[in-house]
């Protein structure tokens, strides 16, 4: 019963996911699409946290050539359109803890569920030695205490509306400290992070199947390290996402199916998702 209940899920997920167009991975550039303006801007939102609460900065400073955000505990997030000052070098984007040593937070939402893989670096700017830290919903992923520069490169299985934060905190004076920081989000199912769900993705997953101890890269898409009914769900999703704008065509899901190992679970439900378009077929060759 439990899996024809998943089946029947994923069949409706590959038939919606059948209309939907292509899908391909999509990044996000902290600095490039910094909005002074607006708060939110896009999937960045501005702010500081004070305690465990985060506060998003509700109004623009109007500076002209620091334009950006401040908060009422001292905390500011803003560019430098001026030659380099207070640390930053003209158009960076620069995080200033608050007066209590709040931190100031960059985040990111997640639009969609998905691989994101997070890079950039803390720059040292005024090179006060400041706690730089990421943190996914308010678990803390990357953390160093420096005055100098620090890199980071992480991933994280994410969920819709899912937060990355990227803070300083843990000083004041001669805080301004930049921040580079690139966001890549992968759809479910994109194994090998080429753009695209298709029959290369479906035979990692299919050879991982059952196994537990993997990872994105060896099909394990929703994060808990199993390869299993849930992570080949999220692959139906998505399957043919790189095809024509018409989505997969019959004959993607028959070799679909004939790529599965049998006898198994996954065959089943591999078998049960091409009988929707493969009777589709039938009916317009007669």
């Amino acid at each position: 019963m439990h899996i024809r209940r998943t089946i029947a899920i994923a069949s409706c997920s590959v038939l919606a996911a059948a209309t939907a167009g292509t899908a391909r991975g999509a990044s996000w550039d902290f600095v490039a699409q910094f909005g002074t303006t607006t708060n939110p801007a896009g999937a960045w939102t501005y702010g500081s946290y004070e305690g465990t609460e985060y506060v998003a900065y509700p109004t623009p400073n109007g500076s002209a050539t620091a334009p950006g955000w401040n908060g009422t505990n001292g905390s500011a997030i803003w560019k430098n359109l001026a030659p380099p000052q207070y640390g930053a070098l003209t158009g960076q984007v620069s995080l200033h803890p608050g007066g209590a040593l709040q931190a100031a937070a960059a985040r990111w939402t997640a639009p969609r569920g998905g691989l994101a893989e997070l890079t950039g670096r803390f720059f040292a700017g005024d090179q006060a030695e400041l706690d730089y830290a990421v943190w996914h919903n308010a678990v803390e992923r990357f953390h160093v205490r420096s005055g100098g520069d620090a890199p980071f490169a992480l991933a994280r299985v994410v969920e819709p509306g899912d937060r990355i934060d990227f803070l300083v905190y843990g000083g004041y004076a001669f805080g301004n400290t930049p921040l580079d920081a690139f966001v890549t989000l992968f759809i479910s199912g994109d194994a090998n992070r080429d753009g695209a769900v298709n029959l290369g993705d479906f035979n990692v997953l299919a050879s991982n199947f059952g196994q537990s101890g993997r990872e994105w890269s060896t099909g394990d898409f929703s994060g808990d390290g199993l390869v299993n009914l849930t992570d080949f769900n999220l692959l139906a999703s998505n399957f043919g996402q790189s095809a024509s704008a018409g989505g997969p065509t019959p004959d993607d899901w028959t070799s679909l199916a004939a790529a599965v190992p049998e006898p198994s679970s996954l065959a089943v439900a591999a078998a049960a998702l091409t009988l929707p378009l493969l009777h589709r077929r039938r009916r317009r060759n007669l």
